[in-house]
């Protein structure tokens, strides 16, 4: 029988107090539970990309038969719509009965809360396991990125090699008298790697070390609101991406700007005022403060510098994507363009494919047994492979 000092297993994971639901930081077991959030999350990732989405893939007429570029980039967006939207209702949740949850909005009052106890001798249960999960929600994503743009490069290079010997092994004439016949062999597609990929994965670098050293210094406060601030823009970019790959082009364009406004106030209004009450913490944490590691406290004009930089590259980079968000707007007010990423690689195909898409989905709708269109993608490869005066890449 258990007793009130008698600690249940999840108190005991997670080193809580009997019966107070606060908890202590105790490294091994919190570094247990990391690493099994980011197993957690990979299993998950799979799931929901591989299993459950390709069934409304296949509802909206998308195929990778089709479309492997849209098909693919469906998948992804359908999965992080879903884990940011999580992700955010669990932070807005804690930050609800927070002493500092205000600061969100960039109450003043509440901003001070973030810094006039520090260090905190235990936070609740709640807040601590939510930070781990999200260091291990980063850290999977990270860790997906470079897997995947590795088995993208190795791929690359053997398709490479695979094309030019077979340009070797065929004379020109022989080429262009089979070429009318002999379909050319299907390849698996190869994503292209973004535009802003370094940007990107400094980004990862820069909110990794952000985390992980406030987790460590115990400035869960303030990381907490950045955190679900940062959210909230990704889950409406997620649902802009995913209308657009189904040819919902004015609910894309809807979003879109929603998109936008959320980008500008959360991550530069809201999270400017974060940076400088950052910047302003020494007027309520005296400067140089003492060193002790024994009680958690780990400030000093070092750490100071430290998170102030990472937090201006942070901004830095927001800004950067901020120009890109902002040509886009101009573009769809002024020019008349539809809304698109230009981050990501698409090509012209893939409008005539995804129109086919459309075509079958609405002949299919009402019908539950939507399957993939029937399209000729040797005739779309071997168009691909002989466009050379477009000066574009070419990519199977």
């Amino acid at each position: 029988m258990l007793t009130h000092d008698t600690p249940t297993l999840w108190e005991t994971i997670t080193n809580t107090a009997p019966g107070t639901g606060m908890a202590t930081k105790h490294y091994g077991k919190d570094a247990a539970i990391y690493v099994f959030f980011v197993a957690l999350f990979v299993i998950i990732r799979q799931r929901i990309m591989y299993t459950d989405v390709p069934k409304l893939a296949r509802y909206y007429g998308l195929s990778i038969q089709a479309n492997a570029k849209v098909y693919s980039s469906f998948l992804e967006q359908v999965y992080l719509a879903i884990a940011h939207t999580i992700e955010f209702s669990v932070g807005a949740y804690l930050l609800w009965s927070a002493p500092y949850g205000g600061a969100f909005w960039a109450r003043p009052t509440a901003m001070v809360k973030m810094w006039d106890t520090y260090p905190p001798q235990a936070y609740t249960t709640g807040l601590k396991v939510y930070y781990l999960g999200i260091l291990a929600y980063w850290t999977h994503l990270a860790l997906v990125m470079v897997v995947e743009d590795l088995q993208s490069a190795r791929d690359r290079r053997q398709q490479a090699a695979v094309t030019t010997k077979q340009q070797q092994q065929v004379s020109a004439a022989a080429a262009a008298a089979t070429a009318a016949t002999a379909p050319v062999p299907a390849q698996r597609y190869i994503p292209p790697r973004r535009n802003d990929y370094a940007e990107l994965c400094l980004h990862h670098v820069v909110t990794l070390s952000l985390i992980a050293c406030s987790y460590v210094m115990n400035f869960l406060y303030v990381g907490h609101v950045i955190m679900a601030l940062l959210d909230t823009a990704d889950i409406v970019l997620a649902m802009a991406k995913t209308a657009k790959y189904v040819r919902k082009n004015k609910a894309a364009d809807v979003l879109f700007g929603m998109f936008a406004v959320s980008w500008i106030l959360t991550r530069h209004v809201f999270f400017g005022a974060i940076i400088w009450s950052v910047y302003n913490a020494p007027s309520v944490i005296p400067l140089p403060h003492v060193w002790d590691t024994s009680v958690g406290r780990f400030y000093s004009w070092n750490v100071y510098y430290g998170f102030m930089g990472l937090l201006l590259t942070l901004q830095a980079l927001l800004i950067f994507w901020l120009v890109l968000i902002l040509r886009v707007v101009f573009r769809v007010l002024f020019v008349g363009e539809k809304a698109e990423d230009t981050r990501e690689n698409f090509d012209e195909d893939e409008d005539e494919i995804s129109e086919a898409d459309t075509s079958a989905h609405a002949d299919a709708k009402g019908r539950r047994d939507v399957r993939p269109v029937d399209v000729d993608t040797d005739a779309l490869l071997r168009r691909r492979l002989t466009r050379t005066d477009s000066g574009k890449d070419v990519k199977p």
